[in-house]
């Protein structure tokens, strides 16, 4: 048991997300929810990483504050590999559903005293799960789970297509 809460401490969970270099703007507002009042991290694709606060999404740009700083900074959402930002709340409703899945088939596994029968069996899956998940929970809760917001580069159109291609064939020839 005590193996079980020592491996619910030292894992954690990351929770991935793709959004489109341009953004809807129904896309745009979920993420904001979720970025409101985080710090986290934006990283660029020349993979510069800056350390930001009050990240805020539109359709086709990222703004945010360093950290120090007061001034507000922006750049193009196709500028933009990731932004990476903890969930507490995320961390907390993961830690607790993982401690119960594994909780509860511990304790009924791992009872003391098995001649007790069944309803032995079930409170000690109860307290098992209870008690693994409201620690895991717990755990969850201080550590976060670690949300990954990827942005997918633009498709090229059609026409973008058909111009690589009659190029390719000019450069053959």
């Amino acid at each position: 048991m005590v193996a079980l809460c020592l491996v619910g401490t030292l894992s954690a969970c990351t929770h991935a997300r793709v959004l489109q270099a341009h953004a809807s703007v129904a896309q745009a507002e979920r993420v904001n929810r979720d970025l409101d009042d985080r710090t986290g991290t934006i990283t660029l694709h020349d993979g510069s990483r800056i350390d930001a606060r009050d990240m805020r999404l539109s359709d086709d740009a990222v703004s945010w504050r360093q950290v120090d700083s007061t001034a507000v900074q922006s750049t193009r959402m196709t500028d933009l590999r990731e932004l990476t930002f903890r969930s507490r709340l995320r961390g907390a409703f993961d830690g607790l559903v993982l401690g119960l899945l594994v909780g509860a088939p511990a304790g009924a596994l791992f009872i003391d005293n098995p001649s007790g029968g069944s309803g032995r069996r079930l409170k000690a899956a109860l307290s098992g799960g209870l008690s693994i998940g409201l620690w895991s929970g717990l755990v969850g809760a201080v550590k976060g789970s670690r949300m990954i917001y990827r942005v997918e580069a633009p498709s090229r159109t059609a026409n973008q297509e058909d111009n690589a291609r009659a190029s390719s064939r000019d450069r053959q020839r």
